[in-house]
């Protein structure tokens, strides 16, 4: 089974509209609410692929409810900890120029556009240090028939005063690490290297996070940075360019779409999480993972919402992936 945690999870809304235009009222042409949050969303293409999975999570109020009922008619297996603060809520915007895309042609899409979505995403509610012990237990008792844990996503505002945001990521790792299971984190931030110097097995940042923690413009050496410090391989998302895989061996491939994919792109990494997760959970070759990585990706873009993969995309890329050793 792979376990995801995801610390500060989201009520997800998505509107798409013909244009946006500031300062203007909008007509909303298609409406997708849902449980949302990395890691849930993780789970729900690795359910939806029947690949068993358990979503760790904290929920609080009305808005937390919606996520239990959701995930539960949705049959996805999930765990939450009930918590004193009101779960968030995110609304991402997709002008419907890109979400009504034409179908492939010749396995090609039309270009993506840089502003085809905007999303919104409020902080989270703060945990107490009672709620993030509960998380954590709750997490570990789920480890004993873990293949993977994968924890992914922002962490809540003020895990507590100490500062445990930064070793929060750092805790995780070594309690899974302890317990014989492979880690994989999608986070930012101090955590991001607090979970490299921990051990963890798989990083999973995008190319704007990992410059911000490593301080360096190339994506191969900031990998390198992060495997350096402790962690086992650190694969790099970056865009329609594709991922950057480089391991602590000294192993590093390209791996890039045949053609770039219009829609909307927010559910991308979250696919890249759960197509390494999953080829982790099997023993699969890097070439492998990231070629599966790439294909979910692309077919991420194309589904409508964060969460879902189109089955005709996924099914043209899966053969035309290019894996290229560095």
């Amino acid at each position: 089974m792979i376990l995801t945690f995801t610390p500060n999870p989201a009520w997800d809304v998505t509107y798409e509209v013909d244009r946006l235009v500031a300062g203007t009222t909008h007509r909303v042409h298609t409406v997708y609410a849902r449980a949302g949050g990395k890691g849930i969303n993780v789970s729900r293409i690795l359910a939806k692929r029947g690949i068993p999975t358990m979503a760790v999570f904290p929920v609080g109020r009305a808005v937390g409810r919606l996520l239990t009922d959701d995930l539960s008619a949705a049959a996805i297996d999930h765990d939450p900890v009930e918590i004193g603060g009101a779960t968030r809520m995110t609304v991402t915007i997709v002008e419907r120029s890109q979400a009504d895309r034409p179908p492939l042609e010749a396995g090609r899409c039309s270009p993506l556009r840089d502003d085809v979505t905007n999303v919104f995403a409020e902080p989270g509610p703060a945990l107490t240090t009672d709620e993030w012990s509960a998380l954590i237990d709750r997490v570990d008792r789920h480890l004993a028939r873990t293949s993977v844990l994968v924890c992914s996503g922002s962490f809540p505002p003020d895990v507590d005063k100490s500062g445990q945001t930064r070793s929060a990521p750092a805790r995780l790792v070594e309690m899974s690490k302890a317990s014989g299971h492979l880690v994989l984190l999608d986070t930012s931030g101090p955590g991001l290297l607090a979970a490299a110097e921990a051990g963890a097995s798989v990083l999973k940042p995008n190319a704007q996070e990992l410059r911000e923690v490593v301080g360096l413009d190339d994506l191969c050496s900031g990998a390198q940075a992060l495997c350096s410090a402790g962690a086992g391989a650190v694969v790099v998302s970056a865009g329609e360019d594709g991922l950057i895989a480089v391991t602590a061996a000294g192993e590093a491939w390209c791996a890039r779409p045949p053609f770039r994919v219009d829609g909307n792109p927010t559910g991308a990494g979250d696919a890249v999480v759960a197509a390494l997760a999953y080829g982790l959970s099997t023993g699969a070759s890097w070439p492998e993972q990231l070629t599966l990585a790439v294909a979910w990706s692309a077919a991420a873009v194309a589904a409508p919402v964060a969460g879902e993969v189109d089955p005709d995309v996924l099914a043209t890329v899966a053969g035309q992936v290019s894996i290229v050793p560095i």
